[in-house]
């Protein structure tokens, strides 16, 4: 995860602080468009808001169809360098163009208090799937695990659970995104009482001269400090992705290899033998070394946008992975764990003076 700070430090080079990344709802005659744009951090939320603005606008009833833009990276919704294991956690998910709530749906666990009985599922999103519950709870002493898989509309739950186990965050993963937005977007209009005469239908591109009747926005800077702070892949790769764009890359490796060849020019540091291999680190082909690391983050502290990138970082007692480590240090920095290695990167503010 440490990489994400060289991820973001070059895109924060590319993009100016204001950079917006928009999501919005078209209208052209009878027919709406939901245009996620390109927002990386794209939630349920959002969507209700947009649904919520856009009826106040005169979308009550819809006498034509509802489409959705499906947008697509030139570059694979997964990369080689995740573990199979990965793709079925929330970390892992796939990065997809079009998306919501990053590809993954809110749903925790808890064991019964007595072995036989099941586990209890909750979720904040009701409405959306149909929770099928399979798994028991089985005594501590004997080995579990808890399986999820997202099937239609329909999340099945099975497995078993140690009774001694608390709360566990268990958020299915889904392939098939468009089928995701269209179980939110069925759910928004029923809540909101609008009427579809139509259908829900992906498109690659929208119609011409649409007209524009609601919009949310949110800056790269913001994008950047969540994902920061929370080490969030999903935001760092989907940025990660479309900023290599226009290169029409098809494999993580290539678009990799120029980003690293970006980092290198950018601030003019000898990265050979280097790999990157994503934005968020989560590929097990990443390499620097020790010295490459250094060099960038020297580098990063020269740039006039140093400030700017610094207050992105998590600190301690602010939230984030920094929340409750290093309270009595001003530091602002990165955390990475991966198999049991540790890894902080970062820099310290002393006598009105950063360190790296």
């Amino acid at each position: 995860s440490a990489i994400k700070l060289i991820n973001f430090a070059g895109l924060n080079e590319y993009y100016h602080p204001n950079h917006y990344f928009d999501a919005k709802i078209t209208r052209k005659g009878h027919d709406y468009y939901l245009d996620l744009g390109d927002h990386p951090n794209f939630s349920s939320k959002d969507l209700a808001t947009l649904i919520t603005r856009a009826k106040s606008k005169g979308m009550n009833e819809i006498y034509g169809n509802f489409y959705i833009i499906n947008r697509k990276f030139s570059l694979p919704a997964h990369n080689m360098g995740k573990l199979i294991e990965d793709q079925f956690y929330c970390y892992g998910a796939p990065i997809t163009r079009t998306h919501i709530n990053k590809n993954c749906f809110d749903l925790h666990v808890k064991a019964a208090i007595s072995p036989g009985h099941k586990p209890i599922l909750t979720t904040k999103t009701s409405g959306i799937y149909k929770i099928i519950n399979k798994s028991n709870t089985i005594p501590n002493h004997k080995e579990a695990r808890i399986l999820r898989e997202i099937n239609n509309d329909k999340i099945i739950v099975s497995g078993t659970l140690n009774n001694n186990w608390g709360q566990l965050f268990i958020g299915p993963v889904t392939e098939d995104y468009i089928r995701h937005i269209n179980l939110f977007v069925q759910k928004n209009f029923k809540v909101q009482g609008i009427k579809l005469h139509g259908r829900i239908i992906p498109i690659k591109k929208a119609a011409k001269n649409l007209k524009t009747i609601a919009t949310i926005s949110a800056s790269f800077h913001e994008l950047a400090s969540y994902a920061l702070k929370t080490s969030d892949n999903f935001i760092s790769d989907y940025l990660f992705a479309l900023f290599l764009e226009d290169n029409k890359y098809s494999e993580w490796l290539k678009a990799g290899e120029h980003f690293k060849n970006y980092i290198a020019n950018l601030y003019n540091v000898n990265l050979k033998y280097a790999v990157l291999h994503d934005g968020s680190g989560i590929s097990r082909h990443n390499k620097l070394t020790i010295e490459q690391f250094g060099n960038i983050m020297q580098a990063i502290y020269r740039s006039e946008k140093f400030n700017d990138f610094k207050n992105m970082l998590a600190r301690p007692g602010e939230g984030g992975s920094l929340e409750n480590r290093f309270r009595d240090i001003d530091i602002y920095a990165k955390a990475g764990y991966m198999t049991s290695v540790a890894a902080l990167v970062g820099y310290i503010t002393y006598n009105n003076q950063d360190y790296g």
